[in-house]
């Protein structure tokens, strides 16, 4: 990643609603050290209670999580 794209992710807010805890941490990793902030959540619920209070710029979810059909 080059500095340019690694300023468009500095302060970025990110909701991750994933249940895989493996692949959060990775998203995480990823993320965070080029300063966006990521909240991760385990479960739909979980990360529809989060967003009123981190209002996120962006979403990024797992499409087959346990607790819901289906989050658009």
């Amino acid at each position: 990643m080059d500095s340019q794209e690694a300023l468009v992710l500095r302060g970025l807010r990110v909701l991750l609603v994933e249940d895989e805890l493996d692949s959060a941490d990775l998203v995480t990793c990823i993320l965070e050290p080029v300063g966006s902030e990521v909240k991760a959540c385990a479960s739909v619920g979980a990360g529809l209670k989060a967003v009123g209070q981190f209002n996120p710029h962006i979403f990024l979810g797992n499409l087959s999580l346990p607790d819901e059909v289906a989050v658009c």
